[in-house]
């Protein structure tokens, strides 16, 4: 049996890939949902390249600190599993809410995200090495990562598939330019300047920005996937 050509099976028929235009990227600024998953995306990214950059630093100039490296170890693997269960749970839970709330996607999202923000700031307030900012460095990752799949699956669904690949360009240039790129730089100039506490503070921040515009996301998903299904 011969495999059909990749992402045939997306497109309706008569619909054929295409160049983009600038009607495309028109058409995607004035996607509410794309837009506001792209924002929030961005916010997120950003605090993700900040933590995953100074985190290891932070933690071991901490009082009682083991070696740099056993920090960065620990961490490390802190990431991992938080990455990987955060990832896993937060799809599930927003195709598992899908059917009783229309914008399930994006609640879950920015659910997460605002009860993230009191963990990151909690976690601010230890200053010695112990099991329980251990335990809230792992609850901070889960937060941030349990996104990940609804997200995506938020730019999937409001792209029409002739240009969904546009989109997702379009949303990784921009996530990626003013959130894990900057980032780090940034949390720098506030840590020389005020203190690095100060700088993960404005990380909290990027949670509760993160978290308010996905929210607002939530209305207008059903609309955008309709009209994204019809071209």
């Amino acid at each position: 049996m011969r495999e059909p050509s990749r992402g045939s099976s997306d497109l309706a028929e008569g619909v054929k890939f295409r160049a983009a235009n600038w009607a495309d990227y028109k058409t995607l600024l004035h996607n509410p949902s794309y837009v506001l998953c792209t924002l929030g995306m961005a916010a997120m990214t950003f605090s993700i390249g900040g933590i995953a950059f100074w985190m290891p630093y932070y933690l071991s100039q901490l009082p009682g600190a083991p070696a740099s490296g056993t920090v960065s170890i620990t961490f490390g693997g802190i990431v991992c599993l938080a990455g990987l269960s955060g990832t896993l749970i937060g799809g599930y839970t927003g195709d598992k809410l899908r059917d009783r709330f229309s914008g399930s996607y994006f609640l879950v999202s920015g659910i997460a995200m605002l009860v993230g923000c009191p963990f990151v700031l909690w976690m601010l307030s230890f200053d010695a090495m112990n099991i329980g900012l251990w335990v809230l460095t792992f609850v901070t990752c889960f937060c941030l990562f349990f996104n990940t799949g609804p997200a995506n699956t938020i730019l999937a669904n409001v792209t029409h598939p002739s240009v969904r690949a546009v989109g997702f360009a379009m949303n990784i240039l921009f996530i990626h330019a003013f959130g894990d790129v900057i980032s780090p730089v940034v949390i720098g100039i506030l840590s020389d300047r005020y203190s690095m506490k100060t700088a993960f503070a404005v990380v909290a921040g990027m949670f509760i920005f993160a978290g308010i515009l996905w929210l607002l996301g939530a209305r207008h998903l059903e609309r955008d996937t309709e009209r994204a299904a019809q071209g």
